[in-house]
């Protein structure tokens, strides 16, 4: 009984001397998804401030896309495509039986439909002042920024939603925030040139929540609204 009670004694402060790096230990991967969103929202904020003092985006060269008139590239890198895609998966049971050499399933069995998102194709993402175009060998897309009406940030890819009757587009990107925020300025702007228009100022800040950002794209009192 001593031996015994000597072993629990033991035991119980193994666990409390070890319990504190227990807990770090839990804790280190929250802190690094928190310190990469963290990251990625200083890098988009950081973009905007520039973007708003310089007035002009650099121009980015984009020989594969077929722009179209007062249409410039902002943005490009390699991605991958991600698509909601709906499979049927059957539930139930059945009886099986057989005649002659023909099996026949008898019984209440069922399929549901089920939907994931699975990637689709790895291509190069480019974004426009008024398009957003995946261009792959295996598939291609191309989303008019004047009918997005929602997007979604995560740590890894931006989800696109239009008014068209789509089912939501995903795409990996380096830095979700940062596509994020100017999908939304191109959607909310009518942008003609790659200068900001008179007036327009720009602001972005990182909030208490990691990982998101107030965004304010508005226009200066008294600057009379003209294009670019």
């Amino acid at each position: 009984m001593e031996v015994l009670a000597l072993l629990v004694f033991l035991a119980f402060v193994a666990w409390l001397v070890l319990s504190p790096f227990r807990r770090k230990a839990a804790e280190r991967p929250h802190q690094e998804l928190e310190g990469r969103a963290g990251r990625q929202v200083a890098e988009a904020c950081a973009y905007i401030a520039n973007l708003n003092r310089d007035r002009v985006f650099v121009p980015v060269w984009m020989p594969d896309v077929s722009l179209k008139d007062g249409e410039f590239g902002c943005l490009q890198e390699p991605s991958t495509l991600h698509e909601l895609r709906t499979r049927r998966i059957s539930m139930g049971a059945g009886t099986r039986v057989r005649i002659g050499k023909v099996p026949i399933y008898l019984g209440g069995g069922e399929s549901i439909p089920v939907e994931d998102i699975r990637p689709v194709a790895d291509g190069n993402l480019h974004l426009t002042n008024r398009r957003l175009v995946f261009l792959s060998p295996r598939r291609s897309a191309a989303v008019a920024l004047k009918d997005v009406i929602g997007i979604d940030a995560s740590l890894d890819a931006i989800t696109v939603h239009t008014s068209k009757n789509e089912k939501p587009k995903s795409f990996t990107v380096g830095n979700p925030a940062k596509w994020s925020l100017l999908i939304k300025l191109m959607a909310g702007e009518e942008l003609h040139s790659p200068a900001l228009p008179e007036g327009l100022a720009l602001t972005a800040e990182p909030t208490a929540t990691p990982g998101e950002v107030k965004f304010s794209a508005h226009r200066i009192a008294g600057v009379p609204r003209g294009d670019s």
